[in-house]
């Protein structure tokens, strides 16, 4: 447990006596977020071999009364491997409220859904985990189903594999007509058994991965997403013939992608596509640049549908090696740095400080692939987020290496800090404000290289001076805090 305890040696007819001061705050107007002494003023820490840690002492300053930066009202969520329901009950679990479900349709394990070219009736597998999700969320989350791939019962094109990636090339020109109506009938027979909305989106990243066709004019990549655009329009139209009130996204481009977002908006536009929303495959956050997210909102902007875009895959585990210098190899240790570490809850932090620079043109995003652990740290900082007001307020005087993030009400203020530098910092974080009173509950969650450590960290609310104050972050600590007036609490129950 980390505090910060002075021990004062004062000598005594030659004895070595050892005093330590414990202090109580209830008449002081210190508010500590456990029952735990309270830090002293020193920030030396005295370890049993006499080495000192010291802690540089920094102010910083948030500003909860002024006018809020944004608002973030995005959603968030998880990338489902397959239909996972331990995950996704988990998600839901912690408040998050938006799902996205991959089905394959080439693979073997879904070939009972399209046993011949005129009977699609869907596997009760699929439907029975799907009201799972209707069941569990009370029809509360945005559910996205993203569905991949030409049925084994059609001839695809005569097109080459890419080297790397998955591969998922259409119907040739004579079976696409049978093969677009019977997936769309699938599809509705599917919307007709769930009970909640469904939000269809079409092959991941179609731009390479429809493979590579050696008669292509021009830029491959161009040709596909003109190949794909022209064939989920012929599905859309089908799907809408049977539901007017289907809802269709699109286009599902990566962060490598991004220079191809305009010319796919336009793209849309010229074939008339109407989509419900545009989304996107972002890996690529996370990292010290945004990811493409700005250009994903720039370029979803443009397109006359007046829509947002959804990230429905980001902060993906394998794309976390890039910030974690992990070896990709290790799947073990990069599920336990990625998702069940101090360090891998800062990549995610900072993926969604990323999303709140853009919040007006996010409708949410979906974090891919959490670790089979379900009490991984990723399901306590997705909880904490969702928990989280609306208002983006203002955190200046950061120093170096420390970053973070307030978002904040009038009888709710919660904030983010990680510390990614070499320094270990003793940080007093001012509200300049008196709104939260003399008492407020102050909770707490510090993480720390694999540990997790509830209201223990020994941090105080201090009225007088109106902060919080003794927040000790080591290289690649992060800390969530909760400040609540008069006990008022929207949390949610976590596991």
């Amino acid at each position: 447990m980390k505090k910060t305890i002075k021990y004062i040696n004062v000598i005594l007819s030659a004895l070595l006596i050892n005093v330590i001061f414990i202090s109580c705050s209830s008449e002081t107007g210190l508010t500590e977020s456990s029952e735990t002494e309270k830090p002293s003023e020193s920030k030396d820490v005295i370890s049993n071999s006499q080495e000192a840690k010291v802690f540089t002492d920094v102010t910083i300053n948030s500003y909860p009364e002024n006018s809020a930066i944004t608002n973030v009202d995005y959603r968030r969520g998880l990338a489902a491997q397959d239909i996972d329901e331990p995950r996704i009950a988990r998600t839901m679990a912690v408040g998050g409220n938006i799902v996205m479900i991959p089905i394959g349709l080439q693979k073997n394990s879904m070939s009972p859904d399209f046993p011949t070219k005129t009977t699609n009736s869907p596997s009760q597998s699929i439907i029975d985990a799907l009201n799972v999700i209707a069941t569990q969320s009370e029809g509360k989350v945005d559910l996205y189903v993203q569905i991949s791939g030409t049925p084994k019962i059609y001839d695809t094109e005569d097109v080459e594999k890419p080297n790397n990636g998955n591969f998922y090339p259409l119907p040739t020109s004579s079976d696409r007509d049978a093969c677009v109506e019977n997936i769309a009938s699938w599809m509705y027979a599917i919307e007709q058994q769930v009970n909640m909305p469904i939000t269809w989106l079409g092959t991941q990243e179609p731009g390479h991965t429809l493979g590579e066709d050696s008669n292509a004019p021009g830029n491959k990549k161009e040709y596909n997403l003109d190949k794909f655009i022209s064939y989920w329009n012929q599905i859309e139209d089908e799907l809408k013939t049977l539901n007017a009130n289907a809802k269709l996204g699109g286009i599902q481009l990566n962060s490598g992608n991004d220079g191809l977002y305009d010319y796919t908006i336009n793209k849309i536009e010229s074939e008339n596509l109407q989509l419900d929303v545009i989304c996107y495959q972002l890996y690529g956050v996370g990292g010290l640049t945004d990811g493409s997210i700005g250009d994903a909102v720039a370029a979803t902007n443009s397109y006359s549908g007046n829509v947002k875009m959804v990230a429905h895959r980001t902060l993906w585990l394998k794309e976390m090696r890039r910030a974690l210098g992990i070896d990709p190899q290790d799947v073990d240790a990069l599920t336990e740095e990625g998702f069940n570490t101090s360090e891998g809850m800062i990549y995610f932090l900072r993926t969604e400080k990323q999303y709140q620079a853009h919040a007006s043109g996010v409708e949410g995003y979906c974090v891919g692939k959490p670790s089979e652990d379900l009490g991984s740290m990723v399901y306590d900082v997705l909880g904490w987020l969702q928990n989280t007001p609306k208002k983006l307020r203002e955190l200046t005087d950061l120093p170096n290496g420390v970053d973070g993030f307030v978002l904040a009400i009038d009888k709710k203020y919660m904030a983010a800090l990680y510390n990614t530098s070499d320094v270990d910092y003793n940080i007093t974080l001012n509200l300049n404000t008196d709104q939260y009173g003399e008492a407020p509950e102050l909770n707490s969650t510090l993480f720390s290289g694999t540990s997790k450590i509830e209201n223990g960290s020994g941090i105080l609310y201090d009225y007088a001076s109106q902060a919080i104050k003794e927040i000790e972050l080591e290289k690649n600590d992060v800390i969530l805090i909760e400040l609540l007036k008069d006990g008022t609490s929207l949390s949610i129950t976590k596991f």
